[in-house]
């Protein structure tokens, strides 16, 4: 019952209740036995009487159930309205007030692991923050505007042009696919050259810029492995936490290389000297909420 109007019922109650009593009973008369023919056949057997029931009782059970309906929708009220429909983060865009994520874990020269946890707002104007961490040592932080991934150049991020060699979330998702174009262009970045005939080693040491970048299309990224395997031959390898995946090396002329790997997915996941994953926290600072593949 609706405690709001007790009154509203009782008054309808008791005039359904008045005006059941004022109707009189009316037993059904069944029929008449039906007489035999004159072929001696049996008639059709007839309909069972039914038992005769009061009028007032049905206008009591209508009455109840329109009462019940009209308590109903006194009671409940409007309907709730739908709850909105969030933005799902994704490597290519971010909810409201979500942050990029990425964690670069490497080994430095005595063999102690470098952990490095980066945080980058959209648009890449925003805020970052980077906390490193060696071994078990005490964690340093870091922060600034324009996050660059560029360590070509020592310029102030905020002064870059968006391009391969600053590869902001702006710039890759607008970015081509075609890995012949993005060959091109890569070589064109590569710093101090004119773009025709830079070394495989600069090159994909360009490549290696954007395929850490965040903000990275999941189709941009497997385009970049494609290019990859434009530039240098492919072999087996796996990232410094023992994942699978393909390596892409070129060699330096000083001894050095750099080494990108993909895995299955055409998914960037470090080098045989580093594990790399990318992901999106809800705010500067704090884990992870969400992996990317």
């Amino acid at each position: 019952m609706n405690s709001e109007h007790p009154g509203l019922e009782d008054d309808l109650a008791d005039a359904l209740r008045a005006r059941a009593a004022s109707v009189p009973d009316t037993p059904w008369q069944p029929r008449a036995a039906p007489k035999p023919s004159s072929t001696g056949a049996a008639s059709p057997i007839p309909w069972r009487a039914r038992k005769p029931r009061r009028a007032g009782a049905l206008l009591v059970a209508a009455a109840a159930a329109a009462l019940a309906v009209v308590v109903v929708v006194v009671s409940h009220g409007p309907a709730a309205a739908p709850p909105a429909v969030s933005i799902s983060d994704t490597p290519e865009h971010l909810a409201p007030g979500h942050f990029y994520y990425s964690l670069s874990v490497s080994a430095d020269d005595s063999g102690e692991r470098v952990r490095s946890e980066t945080w980058q707002p959209q648009p890449s104007t925003g805020v970052w923050l980077r906390r490193s961490q060696v071994g078990n040592g005490a964690p340093a932080t870091a922060s600034g505007r324009c996050l660059s991934f560029n360590t070509l150049s020592a310029a102030e991020a905020c002064t870059l042009a968006p391009g391969w060699a600053n590869p902001t979330p702006e710039f890759l998702a607008h970015a081509p696919r075609d890995p012949a174009v993005i060959a091109a262009q890569l070589a064109a970045a590569v710093p101090g050259g004119d773009g025709s005939h830079p070394s495989a080693y600069a090159t994909l040491t360009v490549l290696r810029l954007a395929a850490r970048a965040n903000g990275l299309p999941a189709d941009l990224s497997r385009a970049l492995q494609l290019t990859a395997a434009r530039l240098v031959p492919a072999s087996a390898a796996r990232n410094l936490d023992g994942v699978p995946g393909t390596a892409y090396t070129a060699p330096a002329t000083n001894g050095a290389s750099v080494v990108v790997v993909f895995d299955a997915d055409g998914t960037y996941i470090g080098s045989p000297a580093e594990s790399f994953t990318r992901g999106v926290a809800a705010e500067a600072g704090a884990p992870p909420v969400k992996l990317f593949p």
